[in-house]
């Protein structure tokens, strides 16, 4: 894991919208797509997309690059694991 994917896990103990990754982190907005793009390959983090019907977070089965700046983000078990030195 590199200095930024250890500082996004940081921001990721709790559902963290994109804008709130970028203006938290000091990285630009491609590199910060490109490392969830990434961690979320690796299973390190879950992307997420607010349902204004169920009025919940349901998690993309399926990276959606579309709307990839209107998703959250959220550590996984896996992303916590390795964050904290616990991953074997």
């Amino acid at each position: 894991m590199n200095e930024l994917e250890f500082e996004i896990i940081e921001e990721l103990y709790f559902v963290t919208s994109f804008t709130a990754l970028l203006t938290n982190l000091s990285t630009e907005k491609q590199e910060l797509k490109e490392a969830l793009t990434t961690m979320v390959k690796q299973e390190w983090v879950t992307q997420l997309q607010y349902n204004i019907t169920s009025k919940e977070f349901e998690k993309n089965s399926i990276l959606n690059l579309e709307q990839f700046e209107e998703c959250s983000y959220l550590a996984t078990k896996k992303g916590l694991l390795l964050h904290n030195g616990l991953n074997g």
